[in-house]
């Protein structure tokens, strides 16, 4: 996952309505700082890595949640989930009907969206 991604996403998604196609909003200082946020927390990361499928001593971890808004998960490789490097990330903001749906529904939403991603 990247830290606080999300705060800064929902600044810039805003931008992204139908609205936008018509009279595309003023570019801000709000969303310059929201951009140049999100440009150094990515810039920022470490690597991901490749899994080596020969390495039978590590293993493939698969963690995600769901919070009242965006799903997250991660794929990452290692000998155990708390060494494991990052292999693949996805993140997912939810649409207005998908935001109520049971925590439990968000939940498994999460888990088929990571599994047809990878």
């Amino acid at each position: 996952f990247i830290p606080a991604l999300a705060k800064h996403m929902s600044v810039l998604t805003l931008l992204t309505n139908k609205e936008c196609n018509k009279v595309f909003p003023m570019w801000t200082k709000k969303y310059q700082k929201a951009f140049d946020a999100i440009y150094h927390l990515v810039t920022d990361l470490e690597m991901l890595m490749v899994i080596n499928y020969d390495n039978p001593s590590k293993k493939i971890f698969v963690m995600m949640d769901a919070s009242d808004r965006r799903t997250r998960a991660i794929l990452s490789f290692g000998e155990t989930w708390e060494t494991a490097c990052l292999v693949a990330y996805d993140s997912y903001q939810l649409n207005t009907a998908q935001c109520n749906y049971p925590t439990h529904e968000k939940e498994l939403l999460t888990i088929v969206k990571a599994l047809k991603k990878w």
